[in-house]
């Protein structure tokens, strides 16, 4: 043991008792001495330290057995969507899926992964349906409600319209620039 300066006995005790409940083995690691509740405290909250998932066990998997609310938003009509759903802590994985029944006969994951929402996007005309759940461990939660949309992209002669639009409002303005060019003194 170190030979530590103190003034009295009543310091060399407690700095002995302080070095002996935090007293290093060769491989420095930490050895616990003292009373059987004290260790078992210490050994909890290391645990909890060491792995933060186990200080919310409990609470994640009371919460992930609860149903989740999605929620769309975005505009579904040209096929862009955002869906999110209540977030549940950390240490959880949600799944979304994609179907073209309300029955959810042959659905597709279109999103896994720890995030309360995912974007979706390219969709083509047609009608779909959404749900998503939460997992925690070996737990999984009932599936959300499932939400419904519809994805009406505009017409494509609409779009054939506007870019003809667009190429004649170009055209007589490069034309109005030419001819007053020409007839402009300082051209």
């Amino acid at each position: 043991m170190p030979i530590l300066p103190t003034r009295r006995k009543a310091d060399r005790a407690t700095i002995r008792g302080a070095i002996r409940d935090a007293e290093y083995d060769q491989r420095c690691s930490v050895r616990l001495v003292g009373s059987p509740p004290m260790r078992a405290v210490v050994w909890i909250a290391i645990a909890m330290v060491m792995t933060p998932s186990l200080a919310f066990a409990g609470h994640l998997e009371a919460t992930a057995v609860a149903s989740l609310r999605l929620k769309l938003q975005g505009d579904a009509a040209v096929g862009y969507l955002r869906a999110s759903w209540d977030a549940r802590g950390p240490g959880v994985v949600y799944e979304l899926q994609q179907a073209n029944t309300a029955e959810f006969v042959s659905p597709e994951l279109r999103y896994r992964g720890p995030h309360n929402a995912s974007v979706l996007s390219g969709l083509p005309d047609g009608r779909f349906y959404l749900r998503v759940r939460a997992i925690v461990g070996q737990r999984v939660s009932a599936w959300s409600k499932v939400e419904e949309f519809t994805v009406r992209h505009h017409p494509r002669s609409l779009a054939w319209l506007f870019l003809l639009a667009g190429a004649a409002v170009f055209s007589a303005t490069l034309t109005f620039l030419v001819f007053f060019a020409r007839r402009s003194p300082h051209g």
